[in-house]
């Protein structure tokens, strides 16, 4: 059942990139890189963006919640570790 979740997210991002594409290119005022960054790392983006409807989307919502356990994941088993390492060994 494991090996379907990476193959369900990658599909569900690439949905997610064709509908930005598809909403930069009719989108008026044009949505800023920052804003297309944001949404495709799970973040939200400003209220003024076109893309600010898509964050209601709940493929947005699912998307975003994957990255934040990713993170919190990657933060609680070595993220931790490493600021702890070099709060120890690297001097100004």
């Amino acid at each position: 059942m494991h090996a379907m979740r990476p193959l369900r997210f990658v599909a569900a991002l690439a949905a997610l990139f064709v509908l930005v594409a598809a909403l930069r290119a009719q989108a008026e005022p044009a949505a800023t890189a920052n804003d297309t960054a944001r949404l495709l790392a799970g973040l939200p983006v400003s209220a003024a963006s076109p893309l600010a409807s898509l964050a209601q989307d709940p493929a947005f919502k699912q998307h975003a919640q994957h990255f934040d356990t990713a993170f919190g994941n990657l933060e609680a088993t070595r993220l931790v570790k490493i600021r702890a390492w070099s709060a120890a060994h690297l001097t100004a």
